[in-house]
Order: structure tokens, then sequence, then C-alpha cells
């Protein structure tokens, strides 16, 4: 088709040549012009996903923090009060001297069983014991034995 003939051609056909000459321009432009905007574009979308996945992982590390803090504190004001009750030096090893007697008088209570004493037994020697051995009671009784020293 020449140029030349363009006049000559109907209305609707002049239209359809300058909307594709419009179009393969407009799409040249769009491909060559525009790709680095749109690979930088795409990096930079891919970055803003990995940076909102790392904040929404701060935020929970530091609600953590912030709760980790807050024990800290808690801990520190209760190891203060416990130094401030703690008791002189002399106090303390009245309370360890107790602390031995009654640990005295638990070995004291180990015994050898009925079974070890029996001649035709010839296991390991084994032992009965006797006293307290319930270790959450092992440090109410050490406190109230310290209170008593004091």
């Amino acid at each position: 088709m020449k140029l030349g003939k363009l006049p000559v051609l109907p209305w609707y056909l002049r239209l359809m040549a300058f909307l594709v000459v419009g179009g393969v321009l407009y799409a040249g432009f769009w491909y060559f012009v525009t790709s680095g905007t749109r690979k930088e574009t795409k990096a930079m979308e891919e970055e803003i996903a990995s940076l909102r996945t790392k904040n929404a992982q701060a935020a929970i590390v530091q609600q953590n923090l912030n709760n980790f803090k807050a024990a800290y504190k808690a801990r520190e004001e209760e190891f203060a009060e416990l130094k401030a009750l703690l008791p002189e030096q002399r106090e303390l090893t009245g309370g360890r001297r107790k602390l031995r007697a009654v640990g005295a008088r638990v070995s004291a209570g180990l015994s050898p069983n009925a079974d070890a004493l029996d001649p035709g037994f010839h296991g390991a020697r084994t032992h009965c014991i006797r006293g307290f051995m319930a270790f959450h009671r092992l440090r109410p009784a050490s406190t109230a034995m310290l209170m008593v020293s004091v």
C-alpha cells in the first residue's frame, strides 16, 4: 500500500491504518523506553515484600523484648527486696550449721535393707532412706531454719 492512496481510501480504513500505526508506536515506546523502569519497579516490589516480612518479625521480637524487659525489671526488684532481707554473714553461718545438722540427721537415717543382710543376697548393697526427701519441701524448711536463726 502506498501512502499516496491513503486519501483515496474510505474513512474507516484510514482510521484503522492510523490506529495500527499508533499501536505499533505505543508498543515500541512501552517496550523499549519503559523496560528499565519496569525492572526497577519489580525489584522494588520484591524488596518491599521481604522488608514487610522482616518488619513483621521485628514487631514480634520487639513485643517479646518488651515482655522480657518487664520480667527482668520485676526480677531485679525481687532481687533487691531479697537482698534487703538477707541476714548478716554470721546469721548465714548459723543457718549453714543447722542445715548440716539436718543433713547429718538425714544421712543417719540411711540403714541397710533386710534384703542386703540376707546371706543369699548377692546384689549390691541397698539402703532405705528415711527422713524428708521431698525436694519441694526443702526450700520452706531451709527458709524456716534461717528465720529461726534471725
